[in-house]
C-alpha cells in the first residue's frame, strides 16, 4: 500500500467513529445508542447532507483498500479475491450506495431510497464482517500467530456484535439489554476495521525502519 492510502485508512477509521459523535450534538432527540448511524443520513435529520457526502467519502477511500489488498496477495488468488472483494462490497455497499440512497428515520424501509441502503448496507457489513477472518488466515499462512490471533479475536467480537445488532432491530426484544442498536453497530464496526488500522500502522512501521 502507498503511504497516502495508509494514512487516508487511519483517518477514515477515526473520522468514522468520531463524526457521528460530533453530529449527534446537531440532531436533538438522536440517541447514539439506540439509533443507527445511518438515521444521522435520513431526509428529516438536520446533519443529512453532511453524514451523506461523509459515507460516499469513506466507501472511495475504502474501494482504494480494497484493490490494494487485492495486489498485495495477488500470490495467493483465492485468498486475494475474497480479501478485496470483502472491503470492495463493504465500500460500495454501506458507503457510497448508502450514502447516495438515504434510510428512513423510522428504520422502516419504507421508500425506494431506504430499501436501497438498507439492502446495500447489510450486503456492505456481512461482506467486511470476514474480513478479519481472512486477514487472521492470512497471517497465520504467514506465521505471524499473534496477528492470526488478534485478527481471529476480531472477528469473534464483529460476529457477536453483528448478532446483536441484528437481534435488536427485532420488536420482541425493545426495552430489553438487547435493544442498543446504536452500541451494537459502533462496536460491530470497531472490530471489524481494527485489522485495516492495524495493517495501516504495521506498514507505517515498516516504512519508517
Amino acid at each position: 500500500m502507498t503511504r497516502i492510502t495508509v494514512w487516508l485508512q487511519i483517518a477514515a477509521v477515526i473520522i468514522e467513529f468520531l463524526l457521528p459523535w460530533i453530529l449527534k450534538g446537531f440532531y436533538p432527540g438522536y440517541d447514539s445508542r439506540k439509533m443507527a448511524m445511518s438515521v444521522l443520513g435520513s431526509p428529516s435529520s438536520p446533519v443529512s447532507s453532511i453524514y451523506s457526502a461523509w459515507l460516499i467519502f469513506l466507501g472511495m477511500i475504502i474501494s482504494l483498500s480494497s484493490f490494494q489488498y487485492f495486489s498485495a496477495l495477488s500470490e495467493r488468488t483465492v485468498l486475494a479475491v475474497l480479501t478485496g472483494l470483502s472491503v470492495f462490497l463493504f465500500a460500495l455497499g454501506a458507503g457510497i450506495l448508502a450514502g447516495i440512497f438515504k434510510a428512513d428515520a423510522d428504520d422502516k424501509m419504507g421508500t425506494l431510497s431506504s430499501r436501497i441502503h438498507g439492502y446495500s448496507s447489510a450486503i456492505g457489513f456481512m461482506a467486511l464482517l470476514f474480513f478479519p477472518l481472512l486477514r487472521s488466515a492470512a497471517m497465520f499462512e504467514d506465521r505471524h500467530f499473534m496477528l492470526g490471533t488478534l485478527y481471529l479475536t476480531a472477528f469473534l467480537g464483529a460476529l457477536l456484535f453483528f448478532i446483536l445488532f441484528i437481534m435488536s432491530d427485532k420488536e420482541r426484544y425493545k426495552g430489553t439489554w438487547v435493544d442498543r442498536e446504536g452500541a451494537w453497530e459502533r462496536l460491530t464496526l470497531l472490530f471489524m476495521y481494527l485489522p485495516l488500522a492495524a495493517d495501516s500502522f504495521i506498514i507505517l512501521m515498516s516504512v519508517s525502519a
